[in-house]
């Protein structure tokens, strides 16, 4: 999974991308708003991690301006800002998780998973049509494959 981090914090960035990293997921990081909305507009991420209080744009301008683009990239705020107000406002303005620090890393990688999960419902009818019918196909031909050695197997023990 491409996932995309936007943290003003160098060391928690490092930390963040270093657990996704091994979990399997490819991630960069950007520093502040502006480079982090330009990254996720040229090449959307399959996820973001986002902060809010972000020098240049803050956090919850970045995500109205990715969700403008119609973009259904996931994103997850991880912020200092735990307020109420400021988690509605995370959540209505189209975050898929709002989470307030400091955070337990095994909570962050729980919610990562559920994401992960539901993240093929977001994709194209005709994408997860291609996606189910290869992997039937993969499937069926790797059963082919398997059925044809134990057949040819089965046949040279015959003679």
């Amino acid at each position: 999974m491409r996932t995309l981090i936007i943290e003003d914090e160098p060391q928690l960035a490092r930390h963040i991308r270093g657990a996704l990293v091994r979990h399997g997921h490819s991630a960069e990081v950007r520093h502040d708003g502006a480079a982090g909305l330009q990254a996720a507009l040229d090449s959307p991420p399959d996820l973001i991690v986002l902060d809010v209080n972000l020098p240049t744009v803050d956090g919850f301008e970045v995500m109205a301006r990715i969700r403008a683009s119609n973009s259904t990239t996931r994103i997850i705020m991880l912020t200092a800002r735990a307020e109420v107000e400021d988690r509605i406002r995370g959540l209505k303005g189209g975050a898929d998780d709002y989470l307030a620090k400091p955070f337990n890393t095994a909570r962050v990688r729980d919610r990562l998973i559920r994401i992960d999960s539901r993240l093929s419902p977001r994709l194209p009818r005709s994408v997860k049509t291609w996606i189910t019918l290869s992997h039937v196909y993969s499937t069926a031909s790797r059963a082919g494959v398997a059925a044809a050695e134990k057949e040819s197997t089965h046949c040279t023990k015959r003679r």
